[in-house]
C-alpha cells in the first residue's frame, strides 16, 4: 500500500474504472495466486498484503485468492513489518504483527497468477527475472490503471515501460536502501526560525535521490540549498541531477490515476527525459 498526498483542492479524483482483465490463472478453479513485491518486505508490500487479505475476506473471497508478499532483496530477511507501518495499520485496525520478511525466489513466478510490484525499480527487478511468456503476470498497478482510465494513453506507456526496461542502466551505482521520507514535496516541509521539519511521512525503504526529486517536482523554497547541503553532507553518486526525471515518474504515476490526463504530458517529458540520461 502506498500513502499518498491527496491535495486540499483541485479538480476531483476521476471516477474509477474497470482494470484491464487479470493474467489467466496458471491451474484451473481457485485459488488465484497474488504476490505483492516491493524492496525489503517489511513496509509497502506487506501492508498490501494484510489490507487486501481483509479485503478480500470481507467480501467473502478469501478462499478464491492466496496472497502473500516478499522483497526483491535480502537485507530484512526474518524480520517483522515495520514498527511504524504496523501502528499505521493498527489505527485502521489491521494487524500485521504476524508478518516475517522474505526476499523474492525466481522460482515463485511459476506458482503465481499474479504478480504486483509496489514501484518501477521492483517492476524492472522482477521482469529480468521473467521471461517473455510471464512479462504481463508482473505488473505495476498505477501505470496500468492510468491507461485504463484514459489519463494516459498505450503509446505512453510504452514510453514509461521502456524506461522499465532499462532501470538497471539508468538508475546509476548499486545503493543500500535508505530509509526515506516518501512523500517529500514542499507542502509536507514546514519552516520555523531558518529550520525545515519534515511531517506526514510515507517512510519506507527506497532510493535516497526519490525524495530529492519529490522535493524538485513541485518546488521547494531554497531548493537549491537543500540539494547542496545534502550532497556536502551525504554526497550523492555521480549523475544524480541527470536521474531526478527517472525518480519523479512513480509520483507523476500516482497523480495521473488520480487527477487524469493533466499529467500526462509531464509523464511524457519525465520518461523522455529519463531515457535521455
Amino acid at each position: 500500500m502506498l500513502v499518498l498526498w491527496l491535495p486540499p483542492s483541485g479538480p476531483a479524483p476521476a471516477a474509477p474504472t474497470p482494470s484491464a482483465p487479470l493474467p489467466p490463472p496458471r491451474e484451473p478453479g481457485p485459488p488465484y495466486r497474488v504476490c505483492l513485491v516491493c524492496l525489503g518486505n517489511i513496509c509497502r508490500s506487506p501492508m498490501a498484503e494484510t489490507v487486501l487479505r481483509a479485503s478480500l475476506a470481507e467480501a467473502g473471497l478469501d478462499g478464491a485468492v492466496r496472497l502473500d508478499s516478499a522483497g526483491t532483496g535480502d537485507w530484512h530477511v526474518g524480520e517483522p513489518m515495520y514498527q511504524p507501518a504496523q501502528a499505521a495499520l493498527a489505527r485502521w485496525g489491521y494487524d500485521g504483527s504476524a508478518h516475517r520478511a522474505r526476499q523474492w525466489r525466481p522460482s515463485w513466478l511459476a506458482e503465481r497468477d499474479l504478480v504486483l510490484a509496489m514501484d518501477a525499480h521492483n517492476l524492472a527487478a522482477l521482469r529480468r527475472i521473467a521471461g517473455s511468456a510471464d512479462r504481463d503476470r508482473i505488473r505495476l498497478p498505477f501505470l496500468r490503471r492510468a491507461v485504463d482510465a484514459g489519463a494516459l494513453r498505450p503509446d505512453d506507456a510504452r514510453l514509461v515501460e521502456a524506461v522499465i526496461d532499462r532501470i538497471g542502466s539508468l538508475a546509476g551505482p548499486p545503493e543500500p536502501p535508505s530509509r526515506i521520507h516518501g512523500d517529500c514535496w514542499a507542502g509536507n516541509v514546514l519552516w520555523s526560525r531558518g529550520r525545515g521539519w519534515l511531517i506526514d511521512p510515507a517512510a519506507h525503504g527506497g532510493h535516497r535521490e526519490t525524495d530529492l526529486a519529490m522535493l524538485a517536482l513541485f518546488g521547494a523554497p531554497d531548493l537549491d540549498r537543500i540539494l547542496a547541503g545534502y550532497n556536502d553532507t551525504v554526497p550523492l553518486a555521480a549523475g544524480w541531477r541527470s536521474r531526478i526525471p527517472l525518480h519523479q515518474l512513480h509520483p507523476l504515476l500516482v497523480h495521473a490515476c488520480l487527477f487524469g490526463a493533466s499529467y500526462r504530458e509531464e509523464v511524457r517529458t519525465a520518461a523522455r527525459a529519463a531515457l535521455a540520461s
